[in-house]
């Protein structure tokens, strides 16, 4: 079996000042994203954009939540400390092909940005794969649920029995191929100055279908699974893939040479 994850590291971005991120996706995507796997206990990495159809399938967006645009994961394996200082730039040079580095590299602003724990992970009905490889499995996008505790009692019995139940029930939702649940760990905060403050309780939904479309579905069933339990719900969104499913292109004769028209 390959390389264990047992945390994700978690970027919400929101837009460029400009309005126009295409600048920053195209380093993103194309340098910084595969340059992180240099790093040893790298093991994947994916990002995923709120389009406008995406935003208005929300389920909840509060405050400052409602600006986040992007979500990037960087799923993580031992070692891990030296993974995240490297990953951070911290305790020996950054490794780079580009003699300029980080100076001058496109950026975003930060919401949020943390490792978290993998606390559980579920795969859909019909799929046969172990839950641990979900991330790995393409998709179409993810539906990103970010919660806190209250404050009140019961946080722990939500966490063990409540929460559960939620997911299991809506992986039964068309398009939703899995989950992995992911929460705030004191364990990482050696290097805390680099990370957003807070104690989080993350589900990442990894979907099969348009995710505006499995988005208007989770509406109801989340708002509803919110009632009357300790948790505080901050963001219920869909995010849509940057890398695209396209095998409906390669049909039989579909990817032949057109004839010139004369």
């Amino acid at each position: 079996m390959g390389q264990r994850c047992d945390f994700v590291y978690i970027s919400l971005t929101r837009h460029d000042q400009t309005g126009d991120d295409r600048s920053y996706l195209e380093w993103h995507q194309l340098e910084h994203m595969a340059e992180k796997y240099q790093f040893p206990g790298i093991t994947g990495g994916q990002r995923w954009i709120s389009t406008s159809a995406c935003r208005a399938a929300r389920s909840v967006e509060v405050d400052e939540w409602a600006t986040v645009a992007h979500v990037t994961s960087y799923l993580m394996g031992e070692p891990i400390e030296e993974t995240l200082d490297d990953f951070m730039g911290v305790g020996r040079p950054k490794i780079n092909a580009n003699p300029a580095g980080m100076a001058g590299a496109p950026s975003l602003p930060t919401h949020f940005q943390a490792p978290m724990k993998v606390v559980e992970t579920y795969i859909g009905p019909g799929i046969y794969l172990p839950p641990q490889t979900l991330p790995f499995r393409p998709n179409r996008g993810v539906y990103f649920v970010v919660e806190e505790p209250t404050g009140e009692t019961g946080w722990d019995e939500y966490l063990r029995q409540v929460h559960p139940a939620v997911v299991r029930e809506l992986l039964d939702v068309p398009g939703v191929a899995g989950a992995w649940v992911l929460a705030s760990t004191p364990l990482l905060r050696k290097r805390e100055r680099f990370y957003s403050p807070g104690d989080y309780l993350m589900t990442v939904y990894y979907l099969d279908d348009d995710p505006a479309d499995v988005g208007r579905r989770l509406v109801e069933p989340l708002q509803r699974s919110w009632k009357g339990q300790p948790t505080t719900p901050l963001l219920g969104a869909p995010f849509e893939s940057m890398m695209r499913l396209d095998w409906e292109s390669f049909g039989p004769g579909k990817d032949e040479p057109r004839t010139p028209s004369m």
